[in-house]
């Protein structure tokens, strides 16, 4: 009999502010890290509209610029967690075998604002993706979705975490995140999941119903959470998704919102679980409220100021970064803003070095990409010179790289015997696949204790060019055995654990 294998959840790199960490109880809603960004600045010029758009995850402040008096605020919630019921193809996940989590609702809205407010922006993450074959914790997005617990390795959706504005007052805007996808039961490989409901409009959609008896959980209201599908689902509450369980499929989670949708009924074998409740969306009147696809291709959310300005400002010059830390190897934005009437050419400097891609840029607003190439605190500015007008610099700007984030899959080559030779292979890559080269070992371990001969094992590059792979041969006896490959990390990359859980007859 072969052996049966299951691959352990992903591990996540948690030290940036925007990837997913987490909850600290499994029931209890997570907390997200969110990095304190720098103050963005809307660019002044005579009548004219200036729009600041915000696409990571994470939190972000703005303080209205002299001059304005409105802005038109627009929250857009993260879409929930899809499942993809990959079990007769490989497992490779693939649009041909997905069932999607509900949309994320947007929500907009023009309200009064003072010179000097400070504004809060939260951008939602999406909820993780549910897998026929991956056995994992399928984490909500953040902040306020639900997680998808599973008991058995098929795993529904996460709910989509909810993006909001606020202000001196308090809540200003709140855009709903969508629940995440009921999987297929997990003794039915081909069978699809079910849809997650799209975030509120203002009230959140209800997840759809699993093939029987099992309901989709209820939709999150402008008073009370949604319901939880029957049969197991659990209510949303206050700003959080229900989290959802399993029996013989993993139900979907409920979105975050204002209030979060319901999770939905777990399955029983041969049927699809219920999808999760999108959670509502929140605004004062005048508000308009509508379901949008995610603007990064990922199912995040967005935030988005626009303002109307009608006085002229002084020359002045701003740097934004966002996020305020990244990672080596991942590809950044630097955003000057230079206001004044006089033809403007700015520089972006690195250590008073002029930086390549990011000198004698001309306009009011430019942006240049960054990709930093080594870890450590960096200080950027920006500075405008003008024609037949003074100089200007922004405030300086500390930008903090870390290693790269790594994953690592491991997995064995060919049938699994009880005393003969087993050849295992990892392959480590970057989760932002930013194509850095990866330094470093990996040591192969059997529950704990590392293997012989299979010590410091140096990595080569994987066929393709994505990421790097290492290998072990060894004999492991019967029953279940835990093998482990442990990388590393070099100066620019985290290290990180492969799990392979192998029952051998």
């Amino acid at each position: 009999m072969p052996a049966s294998i299951l691959t352990a959840p992903r591990l996540v790199h948690a030290a940036r502010a925007h990837r997913l960490v987490r909850p600290a109880s499994l029931l209890a809603g997570g907390l997200l890290a969110l990095a304190s960004l720098g103050t963005a600045a809307v660019p002044a010029a005579a009548a004219s509209a200036r729009q600041a758009s915000y696409t990571t995850p994470g939190t972000y402040s703005w303080t209205v610029p002299a001059g304005v008096t409105a802005a038109t605020f627009t929250a857009l919630g993260a879409a929930g967690g899809s499942y993809f019921a990959d079990g007769v193809v490989g497992c490779i996940e693939s649009p041909l075998n997905e069932t999607p989590g509900g949309s994320g609702a947007m929500a907009t809205v023009t309200v009064p604002v003072v010179p000097g407010q400070v504004y809060t922006l939260t951008v939602a993450s999406t909820g993780r993706s549910g897998d026929y074959c991956a056995f994992g914790i399928d984490e909500g997005g953040l902040p306020g979705g639900g997680t998808s617990i599973p008991f058995d390795p098929t795993g529904g959706g996460g709910g989509g975490g909810y993006s909001e504005v606020t202000g001196p007052g308090g809540f200003v805007l709140l855009g709903g995140g969508g629940g995440g996808a009921g999987s297929g039961p997990m003794d039915a490989a081909s069978l699809p999941g079910t849809a997650g409901g799209a975030g509120g409009t203002p009230n959140g959609g209800a997840g759809a119903a699993g093939s029987s008896p099992e309901s989709g959980g209820g939709g999150g209201t402008q008073t009370a959470g949604g319901l939880g599908g029957f049969l197991g689902g659990f209510p949303g509450a206050s700003l959080r998704g229900a989290d959802a369980l399993s029996d013989c499929g993993s139900a979907g989670a409920g979105g975050g919102g204002y209030y979060g949708g319901g999770s939905g009924g777990t399955s029983s074998c041969g049927y699809s679980a219920g999808g999760g409740g999108g959670g509502s969306s929140y605004g004062p009147p005048g508000t308009t409220y509508q379901l949008q696809p995610s603007p990064d291709g990922r199912g995040d959310g967005a935030v988005t100021v626009t303002v109307s300005q009608t006085a002229s400002l002084a020359p002045s010059t701003t740097l934004a970064v966002a996020p305020a830390v990244v990672e080596v190897g991942e590809p950044t934005t630097l955003t000057v803003t230079a206001s004044g009437s006089a033809p403007a050419t700015s520089t972006v400097e690195l250590g008073g070095t002029a930086m390549g891609g990011c000198a004698n840029l001309a306009g009011s607003s430019i942006q240049c990409p960054w990709t930093p190439q080594s870890t450590g605190t960096v200080t950027l500015q920006a500075v405008t010179t003008r024609a037949g007008g003074p100089s200007t610099a922004s405030a300086p700007t500390t930008v903090t790289v870390v290693r790269a984030a790594t994953e690592s899959r491991l997995v064995a080559k060919g049938p699994i015997r009880a005393g003969r030779p087993v050849t295992v292979v990892t392959t480590v890559t970057t989760v932002a696949g930013s194509g850095i080269p990866l330094g470093g070992s990996v040591t192969f371990a059997r529950f704990g204790s590392a293997i012989a001969a299979c010590e410091a094992v140096p990595l080569s590059p994987a066929p393709g060019g994505q990421g790097a792979t290492a290998s072990c041969t060894t004999t492991l006896p019967a029953g279940l055995q835990i093998v482990t490959a442990n990388y590393s990390g070099d100066a620019a990359t985290d290290p990180q654990v492969g799990f392979l859980a192998v029952r051998i007859p």
